[in-house]
């Protein structure tokens, strides 16, 4: 099954959706330009979710930076 293409700007609307926070939105675009969407966040959003939400929910005070600074150690 395929997803359908998302603009960066529907994008940023689905992390916020479900509780991501985003201080920057110039700058998390410019980032997933550079780096993918799905390499930065399928690969380490799983120790910021809420165990078990469905939809997948972000824990409290999680920010696309903690996430992005994970990717970028590794």
């Amino acid at each position: 099954m395929t997803k359908p293409f998302k603009t960066y700007n529907q994008q940023l609307k689905i992390l916020r959706n479900r509780g991501l926070e985003i201080k920057n939105g110039s700058k998390t675009i410019k980032i997933l330009k550079c780096e993918n969407y799905y390499s930065i966040i399928n690969g380490y959003k799983n120790i910021f979710l809420i165990p078990n939400s469905n939809p997948e929910m972000y824990k409290s005070g999680t920010t696309f930076e903690d996430i992005y600074s994970l990717f970028d150690f590794d």
